[in-house]
């Protein structure tokens, strides 16, 4: 018997100096946290009128700053295309989301004939994103940008864009 105690004090001794040894180390930070001090690149998919629609290749600094280019094509009667691009700052960051400013512009053309379809074919847009992070490197975003429309007439409204975007280093 005073063999088993002195085999369960030693184990609970170790245990004990084992568990104090992994509290004094700093806690580990998320990927999000990581995004705002190391370079990550991102790929996904972007609905948009301010900045565009299409795939989506962004680059985030290792700092406040990022930087995205959104490409699409579709070709089903018509043929469209947008070409955009996004600066953003971070605001906020936490364990599960960014909060963001963001300021781009965006081309846009669908043929009709040999004209465009669309009347107001550039764009510019600044505002906030939010974006949360529902799996390690997954994330899923909302804008809320103040759109220009650059035609005849200067028309300004708040639209709304959404992006799924995927992490890597």
């Amino acid at each position: 018997m005073k063999i088993f105690l002195l085999v369960l004090s030693v184990v609970t001794v170790m245990a004990t100096s084992h568990a104090n040894a992994q509290d004094t180390t700093a806690p580990s930070r998320s990927f999000v946290e990581g995004l705002a001090q190391e370079p990550h690149w991102g790929i996904g998919l972007q609905a948009g009128l301010a900045t565009g629609t299409g795939v989506s290749v962004r680059y985030s600094f290792g700092n406040r700053f990022a930087a995205e280019v959104i490409l699409g094509y579709l070709a089903i009667q018509n043929p469209a295309y947008s070409f955009g691009a996004e600066g953003q700052f971070l605001l906020d960051d936490a364990f599960d989301h960014r909060l963001y400013a963001l300021a781009g512009m965006s081309i846009n053309r669908i043929t009709k004939g040999d004209s465009n379809y669309l009347a107001a074919p550039v764009r510019a847009g600044l505002g906030v994103g939010y974006e949360y992070f529902f799996g390690t490197q997954a994330a899923i975003s909302g804008e809320v940008p103040i759109t220009f429309f650059f035609q005849d007439k200067l028309q300004v409204f708040p639209t709304l864009q959404v992006q799924f975007t995927f992490y890597f280093q």
